[in-house]
């Protein structure tokens, strides 16, 4: 560790504190140790088989760069001991990221967090939660810091879409279905078509989310969207073959006789030198995947969307 001495953005720094700079401030869940039957399974797993990150929401691991409040994750019953250590140590730390990861808010309520991290300043903000339903407080906290660089990964959940619309613009949203075997069509749970079209409206920099559409022409509202992006926009979404096909009647994208693509000029489409459809400044695409490799057993054949604008480059094609 570095320790600093200078000022602080949070205020003056008091003559008795050390202002020390680290790389990570980690509040979370820690991971769960494998077993030696896990790591067989996981070894041996067949092709297309994933096991999620397993981790243990009865604890608390609390670290500051190298710093530890206790030398070994918290029980809920010692959150108490944790703050006051934390006081004890006179330090204001200052940290290039602040990850938040899985806080079990039952059981280590979110105001405690923040007493943890009194005397903390930090740059960038990562949050990864589970479930439906966030901590208000947390989302309360996310909504403080909306100035800095934020990004948040749902993990086997999905927020709830007023939760998702109240939330500041950020760097970056995931949410991904990521236990047991992917191939489960997990649009089946994804967000409804107009809540959709609104969290694109939030200019989100980087969307990837389960949405469950069915109407083709909602695709094309969110192409128009990201075309009237002021900065980098870049939304990501799987579609089942059905709707592709009708999204290319709908633009009239088709191959034509000695190879090469046409569009519908009234589309507002394009072909550019490379091959790819082009709205304006926004790069669309659409690649074919596998929800498993290999033709696992389940497997799902999907298309991948991508609507990409990058202010940073002049020449789309």
């Amino acid at each position: 560790m570095q320790i600093v001495y200078q000022m602080s953005q949070l205020g003056p720094l008091p003559s008795h504190f050390q202002l020390v700079e680290v790389d990570n401030i980690y509040i979370g869940s820690p991971d769960l140790e494998k077993d030696e039957q896990r790591r067989y399974m996981e070894l041996h797993a067949p092709g297309g088989f994933n096991y999620a990150q397993e981790r243990n929401e009865e604890l608390l691991e609390a670290r500051f760069g190298e710093v530890m409040l206790l030398k070994h994750p918290l029980k809920a019953e010692e959150l108490s001991e944790a703050i006051q250590r934390r006081g004890w140590l006179l330090i204001r730390f200052h940290a290039k990221q602040l990850n938040l990861c899985m806080i079990n808010c039952r059981l280590f309520p979110f105001e405690k967090i923040e007493e943890i991290l009194e005397e903390c300043d930090f740059e960038e903000l990562c949050v990864t939660i589970r479930g439906s339903e966030a901590e208000p407080r947390l989302l309360d906290f996310i909504r403080r810091h909306e100035s800095k660089k934020i990004t948040l990964a749902m993990e086997d959940s999905l927020l709830e879409p007023s939760s998702l619309l109240a939330l500041p613009r950020m760097s970056d949203i995931t949410a991904t279905w990521l236990s047991g075997f992917r191939g489960i069509w997990e649009t089946d749970k994804g967000l409804p078509e107009q809540d959709f079209i609104e969290l694109v409206k939030k200019r989100h920099e980087f969307l990837l989310i389960p949405v469950k559409i069915e109407d083709e022409r909602v695709l094309l509202e969110a192409v128009k969207i990201v075309a009237e992006s002021e900065g980098n926009q870049n939304v990501l979404l799987r579609i089942l073959p059905p709707l592709r096909d009708r999204f290319n009647a709908l633009i009239g994208f088709e191959k034509v006789e000695g190879g090469g693509w046409r569009v519908d000029q009234d589309s507002g489409f394009s072909v550019n030198d490379h091959g790819n459809l082009q709205y304006g400044n926004v790069r669309f695409g659409m690649r074919w995947c596998l929800t498993r490799p290999g033709y696992g057993p389940g497997s799902i054949a999907h298309y991948f969307v991508y609507i990409e604008r990058n202010v940073d480059i002049e020449n789309p094609n």
